[in-house]
């Protein structure tokens, strides 16, 4: 992947995430980006 394929990636995964949280409450959504955090290994992409 090329590195703006890779923020765009991540922006719509952060839009999604937070239009989620906002619909379903804080503390459901922090669970929620726990758990996608450890599917998609954001933190690989957040380290580069």
């Amino acid at each position: 992947m090329k590195l703006n394929q890779v923020i765009n990636f991540i922006r719509l995964q952060l839009f999604s995430f937070f239009r989620k949280v906002l619909e379903s409450g804080w503390d459901r959504g922090v669970e929620m980006q726990k758990g996608w955090t450890e599917k998609s290994n954001l933190s690989v992409y957040l380290c580069v």
